[in-house]
This record gives structure tokens, C-alpha cells and sequence, in this order.
């Protein structure tokens, strides 16, 4: 898989992917905290401390190597202090050793945090036609169907409310009985209820 398909992953273009060499890198933070807005590309902080890298680490590492194509973006943050993962770029005919880009990046990440680390953990030759927009994985998501309790609980207020329908309609045909007879009859119980007029 070429390297460059990462950035389709990422919510940024990567608009130095063609004809460049591409590393794949991620440097550790260990002073940094992480939050869960470094989760977010739209967040201040995500925004923030990607530009504090790319300030800190691009012009210097461009000089360090004599590589004015160098560039880098930031493909996410992870937890574990700050896990920075990224994409590098180096002209096609750019003769720099894994070793010397790490070590230059090293140096320069200093500046952001003192206690950081680099690794480079891959490396290809960038040939593919740049992106032009991110790519987003569609999902299908699966309505969960009723539980059981809440089934039950609405056929048992289904219920409920039929047989306090039929308690309401006794009672006012019996109200209505009582009315016409004067005597009062609910559910013909040997307890009539004589009407009395005063």
C-alpha cells in the first residue's frame, strides 16, 4: 500500500504527496498531556499544537538537510502522554537515510518538548495523483430493535387501560341504572344500594 493512502485517512489533503518520498513517522510527546479536543481536527488545541509542530520542526529540519521540499503533515494524536503520528516529505532525489531524517526531526521536535522522541516507522516512494478531498468511511448503523422489558411494559399498559375502559363504562352504566331505577347494580353483587330521595 503506498504511504500516501494514509492521508485519505486524515481530514487534511495532502497536497505534497505526488512524486515525493513519503515517511510515515511518529514522535512522543512525553511532557504533553493528552485530551480528548487532540482527538478532534477542528478543535483549538488539535489546530494549535499541529501548528506549534510545523513551525518548530519545518524550516529547521529543511536547512538541517538541504531540503527546501521537506514538509509534514499531521495525520492524528494519540494517548500515551502525546503520540504524534505523520506524514514527511522529501524531494524523489533527496539522498537523506532514514537515520539522519529522524535524527534531524528529533532535534528540532526538541523545541516543543524537551523529552520527545522519534521513530520513523515506514517509508515509501510517493507516485499517486494527490488526493483532492479526504475520504470518509460510511457506516451503517443498526437501529437496536425493542428489548423485551419494554415490549412487555407496553402491552401491559395496553391492557391496563382496556380493562379501566370497561371499569369506567360499568360504572357509568350502572350510575345511569341507578338513575332510571333508583337502584345502584355493579357487577349484579348481592350488595344493592337503595336510592333514598330526601
Amino acid at each position: 500500500m503506498n504511504i500516501c493512502d494514509l492521508s485519505r485517512c486524515s481530514t487534511m489533503v495532502v497536497s505534497e504527496c505526488s512524486n515525493r518520498k513519503a515517511f510515515r513517522m511518529k514522535a512522543t510527546l512525553r511532557s504533553r498531556k493528552f485530551s480528548n479536543e487532540l482527538k478532534n481536527p477542528s478543535s483549538g488545541a488539535y489546530r494549535e499544537l499541529s501548528a506549534e509542530i510545523t513551525s518548530a520542526v519545518v524550516q529547521t529540519v529543511r536547512s538541517q538537510l538541504k531540503d527546501d521540499n521537506f514538509n509534514i503533515t499531521i495525520i492524528g494524536f494519540q494517548n500515551g502522554s502525546v503520540i504524534v503520528n505523520l506524514l514527511a516529505f522529501l524531494s524523489t532525489n533527496s539522498n537523506v537515510t532514514t537515520a539522519e531524517l529522524e535524527s534531524a526531526f528529533a532535534n528540532a521536535l526538541k523545541a516543543v518538548d524537551n523529552e520527545s522522541s522519534v521513530t520513523v516507522t515506514g517509508t515509501t516512494q510517493a507516485s499517486t495523483v494527490t488526493p483532492t478531498q479526504s475520504q470518509t468511511i460510511s457506516t451503517v448503523q443498526i437501529q437496536p430493535g425493542p428489548s423485551g422489558f419494554r415490549v412487555a411494559t407496553i402491552i401491559l399498559g395496553i391492557f391496563l387501560c382496556l380493562v379501566l375502559l370497561i371499569v369506567v363504562t360499568m360504572i357509568i352504566a350502572s350510575l345511569c341504572t341507578l338513575k332510571k331505577t333508583g337502584h345502584f347494580n355493579f357487577f349484579s353483587t348481592p350488595y344493592n344500594l337503595h336510592h333514598t330521595a330526601v
